[in-house]
């Protein structure tokens, strides 16, 4: 019975101890479940905040990437892989110190060293700009000297436009002025030329009667000369002196002029016969000796050697002398034409005989028909004809055909009608100044020559 009383009771402690237990374990559960749910609380909201904390680390990584401008998307560790942007950087890094310095270790150092070559190129920059500055005054200043000049130049133009304005119009008054006095001028001129191209005819009218007066007249002097000269043969020089004295045994005479005279020894006579006709004439019947002056005595004597006479007619004191190369007291002057082939002589001897008798040839046609001067140089026919003056004497003429055996060979043919042709022009030069044309053969007998 005892046992049965305890047994609820024990069975009431027990459930009174569960209870307690399911109480205390309860509000164990329950404190716990309040601290869990405050620790979540606090967890939520710590990793509310880490994922601020983080959304806002990776804002500031993307504001850093972007910043730095790699265009990587992978920031990288440590080991700076390729393709990251730590990789990047280093490599940039490493391209700053590529010049041979030191490569900075952060960006900040790459800046703080770009500022510091940043802050070197601005204070050379500013020096730069100081001086070109300087220059830029300078040349203001310049600009502003030459604007002056300029304006100094434009108003000295401006007063040369106004004044070529005025002369502009002066001159265009003027020659208003001129083309009036010209107009006139060419009215009068025109009446003149008109009243001249009326007098030229007349007096191209009058020179050709003129003309042909003057030839008819110089056909008839020629023809009255040649007529004269053929029916008188008369003289048409004097005697240059006479014979004074004689030496026969030594052959020798004495003539009555010397150093006066021009005389000098070489010089060539023709001795003439004191009953002659005249000396100088075309005829040499009147000639009796040839004498050659040895030396010159005195103003008016010289010695001569008798080179030749004529038998049965010696040289006799009185006898006239006479040379046609000879004229007292100046040089004598002939033409020659044709070709020399006459007692042995040639163009060049005969070119010696005239000087050595004092005279000269003016003009002379050579064997190949072209003119030659004094000086045996070529010269044109216009000169040829101004050298023919009228203090020429003669115009002596040698061969004018061609010699035997020739066999009218074309180049000799043609040579001595280039000569005859010269000929004909001296010949009518010669009629025309009343020189006296004669053969070689009587010249060189005149001049003391003999074959």
């Amino acid at each position: 019975m005892a046992q049965n009383k305890t047994g609820p009771i024990i069975g009431m402690a027990v459930s009174s101890l569960l209870s307690v237990i399911f109480a205390v374990v309860a509000y164990m559960n329950h404190t716990d479940n309040q601290l869990k749910q405050a620790a979540l609380t606090t967890a939520t909201n710590e990793q509310q905040t880490s994922r601020g904390t983080i959304e806002d680390q990776k804002a500031q990584v993307e504001a850093l990437k972007s910043m730095i401008g790699t265009g990587q998307t992978d920031v990288g560790h440590s080991d700076a892989s390729d393709g990251t942007v730590i990789k990047s950087v280093n490599d940039l890094l490493a391209r700053v110190g590529g010049d041979g310095t030191a490569a900075p270790q952060d960006l900040l150092a790459a800046l703080n060293q770009k500022y510091s070559e940043s802050n070197r190129s601005i204070f050379t920059a500013d020096d730069r700009k100081k001086q070109a500055d300087v220059a830029a005054q300078t040349h203001q200043q310049s600009v502003q000297s030459k604007d002056a000049e300029i304006a100094q130049f434009k108003a000295a133009r401006d007063a040369a436009e106004a004044n070529l304005v005025k002369k502009e119009q002066e001159h265009s008054e003027q020659m208003a002025r001129l083309e009036d006095q010209n107009k006139a001028l060419r009215a009068e001129i025109a009446d003149k030329e008109e009243e001249f191209d009326g007098e030229i005819e007349r007096m191209k009218l009058e020179i050709e009667q003129l003309n042909k007066e003057f030839d008819d007249q110089r056909t008839g002097l020629v023809m009255l000369r040649s007529r004269r000269r053929e029916k008188e043969d008369a003289s048409f020089s004097k005697p240059n002196g006479v014979i004074t004295t004689v030496d026969q045994k030594s052959n020798l005479c004495y003539l009555n002029i010397g150093q006066a005279a021009g005389l000098r020894p070489g010089t060539k006579f023709s001795v003439y016969r004191q009953d002659s006709s005249g000396t100088g004439r075309a005829s040499t019947a009147d000639i009796k000796a040839e004498i050659e002056v040895v030396s010159v005595l005195g103003p008016r004597q010289a010695e001569a050697r008798i080179i030749d006479e004529k038998n049965g007619e010696p040289v006799s004191p009185g006898d006239p002398f006479y040379s046609p190369l000879f004229q007292a007291g100046r040089a004598m002057e002939i033409l020659v034409a044709g070709q020399i082939r006459l007692m042995g002589l040639n163009r060049e001897e005969f070119r010696r005989l005239v000087r050595s008798n004092g005279a000269k040839i003016a003009v002379e046609i050579s064997d190949d028909g072209e003119f030659l001067n004094e000086q045996t140089e070529q010269i044109s026919e216009e000169k040829a004809r101004e050298l023919v003056t009228p203090g020429t004497r003669f115009l002596v003429i040698g061969d004018l055909e061609p010699p035997d055996g020739s066999d009218g060979d074309p180049t000799v043919e043609a040579q001595y009608k280039a000569i005859r042709d010269k000929t004909e022009i001296l010949k009518k030069e010669a009629e025309n100044r009343g020189i006296y044309p004669i053969g070689l053969s009587s010249f060189l007998e005149h001049i003391g020559v003999s074959g």
